[in-house]
Parts: structure tokens; C-alpha cells; sequence
């Protein structure tokens, strides 16, 4: 046989990967067949009878694994060859599909090469293994014949033995005769000791069940254990009977397992061969014969008539007897292919040659007249007028000498159908590339025309508004006979044609047959003959009706079946439309998407899931992780997930395959070996078999949080154990959240007493300047704060708080250091007086000033300097004239200032400084100072310090310094006041100078 005139069966669910299938198998000239689920390939494949089955693995109802076991449950599918279809991404259980009865699986998608080398391969196998069947049936014929040649023998020689049993030499070359026969017969033979249970067989009888003769040993117990389980009980009865079987002897036929695995059917036969003087059995005598091959064509026979049985019942074939053109029998399914109440109707009547259409007719007489068998395809119009397809096979039947003729009739007009619109569809695939939509619109209106026998064909497109339709195209044949080409794109209300607005509003097929509904159909010449019928197919699209494509006028009523044709031509045509827009916007989309990949400032690639190779990656990443692109593309050393430590490659891989993404904050290993944080996102394409990665550079981030970390750990470890008194403050409610020990032993209290503490509580201040210290320190204006603070016992210490704004654990709190400056103030302010008392006297000594006003000067500059003021001046104190005048002149602080000798609280800050005799601090000024110039200062008030310079224990100059956001303390005032002794010092000094150089300057006059 050869291959090519073999046939396949195709299972599957997806037209896409059937089509595929057939491109392949249909040059090779194979015959196919095609279901689309597992429960149209098992009511199929008996009547099919295929070479090959190719079967999908999912399928909605029966899967590919249960309709393999169920194909192969069917005796004359047994040997039947089954593919597997599976594609990578599903779950594919080999073991199972080979255990349903698999010869092979193919993955998607297809290869055509792959395809048809294991069709090919399976296809000659399964011949292979039909011949051999076939040689073994000849050969087990040829068994049967000789073994019931040796019957005959056996009965020959056992009449013989009667007649020569005093003869023993006889008797002996008789049974030597019938070794030999038996030998050359393939019979197996045994004798039984029934008073010992031992046993003999010849080397026949062990080969027959692929043993050695010496492993079976010499009794029966073996050669037992072997029998099936349902045959066991029968042997045996007939076992413990041998001594009561008399002349007749046993057969019993059983199935006994051989050593490869499988059941050998056996029949035994066998009597007793010798008795003892009072007529007791002492030995049974027997044979083998191997009936597995008899017994398997008694069980196909079996299946067989239970398959036709249930065959002529439910088949939907028709089939129909008749001799001499009427009909003596007929079957269900012919009445319903002909349009018939039931096969009663037809019996006694003639064939009903007036159903067959002309064009068929013809051959039709033919074939009965001349008596053809064979097939052939006729057109034929059933009682309700609905034309249809048919395929007529037809063969003589003799039967009680009398001759019939057996014609089976199938519709096959949707197979046709089918047919045709694959061939359309794969004709429009063929020339997608070179086709225009309004081409593919054409060409799908020429093939409904053509398949649903219509003579009008159009297809119109329907605004978003559902109000108007656009005459978009017609058939040719349409265009010609039937309507103006320049109508063509022309717009009409849909309200002024019922049958397209009920179409549009129902969402549902409309055929119609209103004569005067049917003269709304635009477009067509006024003179034309008005349409008889119309059958009209909504497009929808995202739950909008986007067009109506419609057939008119067929020769017979339209049905169903035109109904799915037109709807399944107009979904391919929509769906290849649809496609072609898609790809030009997919175009469009993928050069944005390269656009953004190559210029993106977030590190993208993309990898094989399988392979692990890098297949692209832009810029950014190659920049960040220090490799070249060429390079490094070609040898795959950018795939990121390749990057990670193995046990961390493998909880990728694991969490892509189960949930499509991860994300991860990872180091990874620049070319150059040194580590660098990346936040990385995974995301599985399993479409695509690809894993698209995303990278952001979070290194300075990492670093930064780790730094913090570490400080926050070590600010824990020098807070819990440094010996300085610290606190943690909440500046909003002014309390205390925490204390180390130190503060605990400082302060006097436990830590419970301590925490939640007031801060007012501790420091001698009032609830405004409290809250005023902890907003500037929160802020961040001031961190210094010289106060008093007050122990649990009463007493009073001056210390000094150093705070600044901490973040722990999400809030933020002041860190503060409170260091007891009581016992030191003293000695420190001293310290400092004479270590700046020092200073003052090295700048000044060391300064070269031509007058008193220069030296003034430059001390002014250096104060300023100092204490970073903004401004600054001395005034000269008259005490006399209760002026104050300034040193030098300047624009912004006036030549003069009178003295203010009022009330305390009314006097200005320089007659303070003269009357207090000590410094003068203004940090939160309400108004401006009446010496400075108010034109300029009257953006700001200038926060300020006023010191008097005390000779004598007489106040005789006051220095001002102003700052617009310096605060000042006593420290500075106590600072200035040394420097500006020392200065004053030099001032009287340089005085002298003046005056002995002037009296000099006298006498010498």
C-alpha cells in the first residue's frame, strides 16, 4: 500500500493549527479527515477508518489522554498508531500518553519537516505490522489445518493401539511415529503421573510460553501460577476431574502468561493413556495448542457484529436497497437526507429521481442503468426545496439468488462548504501580502456568493452613531448585473431600509422574504427585477455593530447552514481586515517602542526563558553594568538572571513560571568585577518565551540606607552607653520619649518617672520659650541653648543643650546632649577673658594704625569678624552731655545719639549697656533701633549685643553689633567686653603718644 494513499485524522480544536497540519500533509497527497473535539473523532473513526490519528492534548469535553484510551478501546483501533499534538508551554504528561496509548507526540508549533518524517515513520510501521498480521492469520490457518490433520492422526493411532496393545514393539514404533508427527506439527505435549503429580513435557510446549523446559520443572505448580486469574478456577476444576473423565478424555481452552509480559491462549487436550489392573487411571496424556490467534478473530468477530450493530442504528449516513429502481429497504438517515417523515414513506415506492437536480440527473440514470459501482457526487433538492450536496456510493448485493443494488447517500454539503471556505480563507492568506482590504472584502463576498448560490453579494459599513450606512463594496457579479459601480461609497440612513436597521438593532442574523421590505435595498437600478429573498449578517466588534455584509436572491430558501457560512466568511474577512490595521499599527507601535528602549533611562533587555541568552538590551544597561554591545550580545553575558548566585536563580525561575514577575533588589557584577545595586524587575512574555527585565540603579540609595542604618545603630550604641547626659525630645508636645543612664543619674529619677516627662518640668523656662527653643532646634535655626535646668532633688544647674533633629523610626525627634557647665562657668569665663584679652592684645600690638580712629576702627572690624555680625559701630559715651558719638562716620548708623535717661524698661539698648554697665542683649527686637539708618533696616529687625567699655569704672564708649539672623549670648557680650579693654588700652595709650608728640611739636615752635 502506499503511504500516500493512506488516511489521517486530525483532532484538534484550533482551526489555526488544523490548517497547519493540512498545508503539510496535502501536497504529500495523504488523505485527511478532521475533528474538533475528541467526542466527533470517536463517533467518526469507525466510519473513517484511518491509517493515523493526530491528536491535541487540550480540548474542551473529552482531553487528548481520554480520547486516546477510548479510541484504543475499539477493537479495530488497538493497533491503531496515535500522535500526540502538545504545545512547549502546556503541561505535557508523556508517561500518561504513552500509557493511553501513544506512539509519539509532536510540539507546537509545528514543524513540517518534523510533521511529516513521524507521519511517515508511523504510517510504514503500522503497514509493517498490518503484514505481519496478516502472515500470522495465513500461518495460524495453516496451524489449524495440520492440527486438525494431527486429530485425525491421534483417533488413527488410538485405533490402532486397541487393536495392537499386546503388541508392545508395535506399540513402541507407533509412539516414536507419533513424537515425530507431534514435533513437526508445533504441538506441545505432556504426561501426567496422577499418582505422583509429576510431569513431562516436550520442548514445544515451554517454547510456547517462552520459557526453558528445565525452568518450568516437573510439576504442574509453575506452569499454574502462570493461568490468568479468570481462567484459574476452570483448569482447575477440570484438574481435580482427571480421574473421572474416562475414555473422553478433556479441552479446555485458557490464557497463561509468557515470559515477555503478555497472554497466550492455549487449548489442551488430553486422556488417560494407562491403567492399572483394576482399571484405575495412572497416566494422562496430552497436547498444547497455541489458539491465540483463533481466539483474537473470535473477539473481533464479536466486536464486529456489536459494531454494526450499533452502526446501522445510529449512523447518519443513508442507505437505501432497491431492485429494478424500487426500494425494498431503507434506513432512518435517508428519510431525514431526503426530507422524508420516516423510512416507511419510502420503502414499496420508486427511487425518487425527481429530488435530483438536472444537472446531476443524468448521471444518475447513468450509474443505475449500466449498473456502476463507485461514487459520485450528486445535487440534490429535498422535499422542503433546500438544495443540498450528496455523495452517492453504490454496489451490487446478491442475496437469495436474487441481485440488489445498495446505493449509501451522504450529505456532504457542509463538507463542501467547509471546504470551500478553507480554500478561501487559505486563498486569501496566500495573497495577503499583495491583497488591499477592498480586495479581501471582494474576494470573500465573490466566495459567499459563490457557496451560498446566491446571484447578489455586499458588504456595507455602519457609522459609530448606528444611523448610516456606506455602501462599501459589492461582488463582481453583483457590480455588473446588479447595481451602479457609482454607487459605491455612497451613504444612506439606516432607517430608510427595515431589514438592515432590525439587523443592526437584533444583533442577529436577518433573512428575509418581504418582497416590498426587500425594494429598500439601495444601490441597485431602478429598472432591475426586485429581490425574491435577502439574508443579511451583522459584524460586531467590541459590542458595536461595525458593518452588515449580506447574499439576496439564491435559487431556494436559505437555511441555517448559509446562515454559518455567510457569518463564518464574514468573521475570516473581518479578522484578516483587523489583522492587516493591527500590523500597521503594530509597525507604528514598534518603532515607538524602539525609540523608548534605546533612549530609555531605565536599564531594559530581554531574554530567552529557556536558554538563558540575551537577545536584546539597550544602551542604558550596557553603560551601567560596563559592557559593549556586539561583544556581549553575541555571547549572551547581559542575560541579568544568569548574574545571580544559583540558589537565587533558581527562586527567579520558580516565581516566574508560577507567577509571570518578580522583583528583586540585588547586587550584581559589573564587567570590571565590582558590585552594584539594582532594582530589578522580571516579567515572563509566555507567549514569547521571553523574559523582558527592567533595571534601576538604586546604588547611591543602598549606600545611603545602608549608611543610615549604621548610624542609627551606632547613635543606639554611644546613646544607651555614653557617660555625657542625653535625651530624646519630642518637639511637638515638648516631652521627653527617652533617656540613657547618665541622664537618669543626673537628673535623679528612674526611668519610668523619667520618660514622658514635661520638658518644663526639668528646665527652668516658661512654657512659650520652651516651645520657641524646640521649633528653632526642629527647624534647625538654633542648635545651642544655655539654661537651667532643675534636678529631681530641687537643685539648680547651668548646662548647656546641644539639639538637632534625629528621624527614629519614622519620627522625628530631638537628639539632645546636656553637658553642666556650673562648676566651670566661672573658670571658663575667665579662661576665655584672658585668652581673648591675649588675642586682642596680639591683633592690636600688632597692628599699625596712623590714628585712634584707625586702631578703632580695625578692633570694630575684627569684632565683627568675630562674632559674624552684619553691622557694627562704637559710640564715644560723653558723659558730660549724655551723647553718644560715633567713632567715624558711616551711612547707616547716625553721627549722634542722645542718651535716654527714663525708666528702665523705656531705655534704648545703648543707655542700658551705660546705665547696667554690662552687655545689652536684644535677640527678639519689636522694633528698630533709633541710631540705624530705618530706610535700610526696615526689611528686618536687627537682632543685636551692646557692650560698654569701662575704664575707671566709668562707661566711655559702647560697641553695637547687629546681626540680622546671628543670635547672641552672654558668651559674646563677656568675648567683646575683654577684646574691647584691651583695645581701649591701646586707645589711651596711642593718646599719650598724640599729646607728647603735640607738646613736642609746641615747644619746638
Amino acid at each position: 500500500m502506499e503511504l500516500n494513499a493512506l488516511k489521517i485524522l486530525i483532532v484538534d480544536d484550533t482551526p489555526a493549527v488544523i490548517d497547519v497540519i493540512k498545508d503539510a500533509l496535502i501536497p504529500e497527497n495523504y488523505q485527511i479527515a478532521v475533528a474538533n473535539s475528541g467526542e466527533k473523532a470517536l463517533s467518526k473513526i469507525e466510519k473513517i477508518k484511518p491509517d493515523i490519528v493526530l491528536l491535541d492534548i487540550l480540548m474542551p469535553g473529552l482531553d487528548g489522554y481520554d480520547t486516546c484510551l477510548q479510541i484504543k478501546k475499539l477493537p479495530s483501533c488497538a493497533d491503531l498508531p496515535i500522535i500526540f499534538i502538545s504545545a512547549l508551554s502546556e503541561s505535557f504528561d508523556k508517561v500518561k500518553a504513552f500509557n493511553a496509548g501513544g506512539v509519539d507526540y509532536i510540539t507546537k508549533p509545528i514543524q513540517r519537516e518534523e510533521l511529516l518524517v513521524r507521519v511517515k515513520m508511523h504510517l510504514q510501521s503500522a503497514i509493517n505490522q498490518r503484514n505481519i498480521k496478516e502472515l500470522n492469520a495465513l500461518l495460524e490457518e495453516k496451524v489449524k489445518l495440520r492440527t486438525e490433520s494431527l486429530e485425525d492422526s491421534n483417533k488413527a493411532l488410538l485405533v490402532k493401539n486397541e487393536e495392537l496393545v499386546q503388541v508392545t514393539d508395535q506399540l513402541k514404533e507407533a509412539i516414536k511415529r507419533i513424537d515425530l508427527v507431534i514435533e513437526g506439527a508445533d504441538v506441545g505435549t505432556f504426561e501426567l503421573q496422577l499418582a505422583s503429580g509429576l510431569i513431562v513435557r516436550n520442548d514445544l510446549a515451554s517454547r510456547m510460553i517462552g520459557y526453558q523446559l528445565q525452568e518450568l520443572g516437573d510439576t504442574n505448580d509453575f506452569w499454574f501460577s502462570l493461568i490468568h486469574p479468570e481462567d484459574c478456577d476452570r483448569v482447575m476444576a477440570v484438574c481435580h476431574s482427571l480421574k473421572d473423565i474416562g475414555h473422553d478424555g478433556f479441552n479446555v481452552s485458557y490464557r497463561i502468561k509468557h515470559k515477555l509480559g503478555h497472554w497466550v491462549w492455549l487449548r489442551t487436550k488430553g486422556k488417560i493413556t494407562e491403567w492399572d489392573d483394576s482399571c484405575c487411571p495412572l497416566v494422562v496424556s496430552g497436547v498444547f495448542i497455541d489458539v491465540t490467534a483463533e481466539k483474537s478473530v473470535e473477539i473481533a468477530l464479536k466486536h464486529s457484529e456489536e459494531r454494526f450493530k450499533i452502526l446501522s442504528e445510529s449512523t447518519h449516513e443513508g442507505i437505501l436497497i432497491h431492485q429494478n429502481g424500487v426500494i425494498v429497504n431503507a434506513n432512518k438517515a435517508l428519510a431525514v437526507i431526503m426530507g422524508y417523515q420516516s423510512e416507511e414513506d419510502i420503502l414499496g415506492q420508486p427511487l425518487p429521481l425527481h429530488l435530483v437536480s438536472d444537472q446531476s440527473l443524468g448521471m444518475v440514470k447513468d450509474y443505475i442503468s449500466k449498473q456502476y459501482n463507485g461514487k459520485y457526487e450528486v445535487e440534490v433538492k429535498r422535499r422542503d426545496g433546500v438544495l443540498i450536496d450528496c455523495e452517492f456510493e453504490t454496489s451490487d448485493l446478491a442475496f437469495q439468488n436474487n441481485l440488489f443494488r445498495v446505493v449509501a447517500i451522504r450529505d456532504i454539503t457542509e463538507r463542501k462548504q467547509n471546504k470551500a471556505i478553507a480554500e478561501a480563507r487559505l486563498s486569501i492568506l496566500d495573497n495577503y501580502g499583495s491583497y488591499t482590504i477592498h480586495q479581501i472584502l471582494i474576494k470573500v463576498l465573490e466566495e459567499m456568493e459563490k457557496i451560498t448560490k446566491s446571484i447578489v453579494a455586499y458588504c456595507h459599513f455602519v457609522d459609530e452613531s448606528l444611523k448610516v450606512i456606506q455602501v462599501q463594496t459589492c461582488s463582481e457579479q453583483t457590480l455588473k448585473f446588479s447595481c451602479y459601480a457609482d454607487e459605491v461609497g455612497k451613504a444612506y440612513p439606516i432607517s430608510d431600509s427595515p431589514i438592515w436597521a432590525k439587523c443592526i438593532k437584533t444583533r442577529k442574523a436577518v433573512v428575509e422574504t418581504d418582497v416590498l421590505l426587500l425594494k429598500h435595498i439601495f444601490g441597485l437600478p431602478p429598472d432591475l427585477k426586485p429581490l425574491e429573498q435577502e439574508l443579511v449578517w451583522p459584524i460586531i466588534r467590541s459590542g458595536k455593530v461595525v458593518a452588515i455584509i449580506g447574499v439576496a436572491d439564491k435559487n431556494s430558501a436559505y437555511t441555517a447552514r448559509d446562515i454559518e457560512v455567510v457569518s463564518q466568511l464574514a468573521e475570516i474577512a473581518w479578522d484578516i481586515i483587523e489583522r492587516k490595521q493591527a500590523e500597521e499599527a503594530l509597525k507604528t507601535s514598534q518603532q515607538k517602542y524602539r525609540f523608548v528602549f534605546e533612549n530609555a533611562s531605565v536599564g531594559m533587555s530581554i531574554t530567552d526563558f529557556k536558554t538563558g541568552v540575551l537577545l536584546d538590551v539597550n544602551q542604558f544597561m550596557l553603560d551601567k553594568l560596563g559592557y559593549d554591545y556586539d561583544e556581549e550580545l553575541q555571547k549572551g553575558g547581559l542575560a541579568i538572571n544568569y548574574h545571580l548566585k544559583p540558589e537565587l536563580r533558581a527562586e527567579l525561575m520558580e516565581r516566574l513560571e508560577r507567577y509571570g514577575r518578580a522583583n528583586m533588589d540585588i547586587p550584581l557584577l559589573k564587567k570590571d568585577k565590582t558590585p552594584h545595586w539594582f532594582s530589578v524587575s522580571y516579567f515572563l512574555n509566555r507567549k514569547q518565551g521571553t523574559i523582558e527585565t527592567f533595571l534601576v540603579d538604586i546604588d547611591e540609595k543602598r549606600k545611603a540606607e545602608q549608611g543610615l542604618k549604621e548610624s542609627e545603630n551606632r547613635f543606639k550604641t554611644i546613646f544607651q552607653k555614653s557617660k555625657t547626659v542625653m535625651l530624646l525630645i519630642n518637639p511637638q508636645a515638648q516631652i521627653i520619649v527617652d533617656a540613657n543612664d547618665a541622664a537618669l543619674d543626673f537628673y535623679g529619677y528612674n526611668r519610668d518617672e523619667f520618660q514622658n516627662k514635661s520638658v518644663l518640668e526639668i528646665a527652668d523656662l516658661n512654657s512659650n520659650q520652651v516651645k520657641s527653643n524646640a521649633a528653632k532646634a526642629a527647624a534647625e535655626l538654633q542648635n545651642h541653648f544655655e539654661v537651667i535646668h532643675v534636678l529631681k532633688s530641687g537643685a539648680k544647674r547651668n548646662v548647656d543643650v546641644y539639639a538637632t533633629p534625629v528621624e527614629i523610626d519614622n519620627q522625628v525627634l530631638l537628639y539632645a546632649i546636656v553637658i553642666d557647665r556650673t562648676k566651670e562657668m566661672q573658670a571658663h569665663i575667665e579662661l576665655e577673658r584672658i585668652n581673648r584679652r591675649f588675642l586682642g592684645l596680639e591683633n592690636i600690638i600688632h597692628r599699625s594704625s596712623h590714628s585712634i580712629n584707625d586702631l578703632l576702627d580695625y578692633a570694630l572690624q575684627e569684632t565683627i569678624d568675630y562674632t559674624q555680625s552684619d553691622i557694627g559701630c562704637i559710640y564715644h559715651y560723653d558723659e558730660l552731655s549724655n551723647l553718644f558719638l560715633l567713632n567715624n562716620y558711616s551711612d547707616t548708623i547716625a553721627l549722634s545719639h542722645q542718651a535716654q535717661i527714663d525708666s528702665v524698661d523705656k531705655l534704648d539698648c545703648l543707655s542700658r549697656a551705660v546705665l547696667e554697665k554690662q552687655a545689652v542683649i536684644v535677640n527678639e527686637p519689636d522694633i528698630n533701633y533709633a541710631f540705624v539708618n530705618v530706610k535700610l533696616g526696615n526689611d528686618y529687625l536687627y537682632k543685636s549685643v551692646s557692650i560698654p567699655v569701662i575704664i575707671n569704672d566709668k562707661v566711655v564708649a559702647v560697641v553695637w553689633l547687629g546681626s540680622k539672623t546671628r543670635t547672641y549670648t552672654l558668651f559674646d557680650g563677656q568675648q567683646i567686653a575683654l577684646l574691647l579693654e584691651t583695645t581701649w588700652i591701646l586707645v589711651e595709650k596711642q593718646k599719650l603718644q598724640d599729646k607728647s608728640t603735640y607738646s613736642t611739636h609746641v615747644i619746638n615752635v
